[in-house]
């Protein structure tokens, strides 16, 4: 019985104190995941267009930029500019990747490349300043 009013507590008091241990430990790591740096970007390729049709009959619509060196740059609408107000306080024409599709263009924005657990090196474009046919 006396046994049991010291153990009990001094395993409770060890329990407490490798907790707090671990969670300390857990917050004094720095995340793991940091946002790349953003470089300019100045590339041309062929401008595709794929769709493909998922679950309750929804079509998802991907567009891809070839480069001739064979690679696929996936290009997303969030990267495309918001529209914009010229001088007059008109509004321009939103850029769209569905007038570019099937035809050879230049792109520039910014973005950045990563190299792959396969050392394969893939380019992400975060933000399309001009899409131009070349």
């Amino acid at each position: 019985m006396i046994m049991n009013k010291t153990i009990i507590p001094m395993i409770a008091a060890m329990m407490l104190f490798f907790g707090l241990q671990v969670d300390a430990e857990n917050k004094a790591k720095p995340s793991t995941k940091e946002k790349p740096e953003l470089i300019t970007l100045e590339i041309s390729g062929k401008l595709t267009k794929r769709e493909s049709k998922g679950k309750n009959e929804r079509v998802y619509t991907y567009y891809y930029l070839e480069t001739k060196g064979g690679e696929k740059i996936r290009l997303n609408k969030t990267a495309l500019p918001k529209i914009k107000k010229d001088k007059n306080g008109n509004k321009t024409e939103a850029l769209t990747f569905d007038k570019f599709v099937d035809s050879n263009v230049d792109i520039k924005g910014k973005g950045y490349v990563k190299e792959l657990k396969s050392k394969q090196k893939r380019t992400y474009l975060r933000l399309i300043d001009s899409i131009k046919r070349s």
